[in-house]
């Protein structure tokens, strides 16, 4: 019978782990007339936390190409979430800023992430300190065999 809960664990971790992927894949509207995909938003928020970098700086900080980030910020202007203006200090290079309406997308979005922090966190508030400490080293333990699996 403990091997068979020990299994529905397993399953149910892998169902959440599967909700979890779709719904960060899901296109949102965010609070606008304009559907934004997971990659999108992302980009949104670090132009956000990062505001005055230039195009470089932010693709340095996020981990991912010049390119990338050039491509993304050119199709958020299109979709009018974000403005490029020429960098006073370096006419070569561009700064990010959000529109109106991109910073309405950030924030409709950070709402989001929040109610689904709260709900978890409500969750747990029906836990004592040592079933939190066993379930916390449960997920590390679980994310470094996943981690462990990615990097093969």
């Amino acid at each position: 019978m403990i091997k068979k809960n020990k299994k529905d664990v397993v399953q149910n971790l892998l169902g959440l782990i599967y909700l979890a992927f779709d719904f960060e894949k899901k296109t949102r509207n965010y609070g606008t007339d304009t559907p934004l995909t997971s990659s999108e938003i992302f980009m949104i928020k670090n132009i956000k936390k990062h505001s005055n970098f230039h195009i470089t700086k932010l693709a340095n900080v996020m981990g991912i190409s010049k390119a990338a980030v050039s491509q993304m910020a050119n199709k958020l202007k299109q979709k009018g979430m974000v403005n490029k203006v020429n960098d006073p200090e370096n006419g070569s290079r561009y700064l990010l800023y959000l529109t109106d309406k991109g910073e309405i997308a950030n924030k409709v979005h950070m709402q989001v992430r929040n109610e689904v922090f709260e709900k978890i966190y409500c969750i747990l508030e029906d836990y004592n300190d040592l079933e939190v400490e066993r379930l916390t080293q449960f997920i590390t333990d679980t994310k470094e065999q996943i981690t462990k699996i990615m990097n093969k």
